[in-house]
């Protein structure tokens, strides 16, 4: 009898830790916060890399009220 064994490894996948956070806001000129820190808008967009948790946010802008929430 003969026993024919193929090459064994090791494959280690790292999960991901990260997410990205991107808000779109209207008026393009708002200001948005996570966490107290505020973000760089451009073109009504922001966005920001971040372990996976639970975050604060504020939008802001003039003559519009405060749009706050947790995700």
């Amino acid at each position: 009898m003969t026993l024919k064994v193929g090459r064994v490894s090791q494959v280690i996948n790292e999960l991901p830790t990260n997410q990205y956070l991107i808000f779109k806001v209207e008026p393009e000129n708002a200001m948005v916060e996570v966490n107290g820190q505020s973000l760089l808008l451009e073109n009504g967009e922001a966005f920001k890399s971040l372990p996976f948790g639970r975050y604060e946010y504020r939008v802001m802008s003039k003559g519009y009220h405060d749009d706050l929430g947790v995700v």
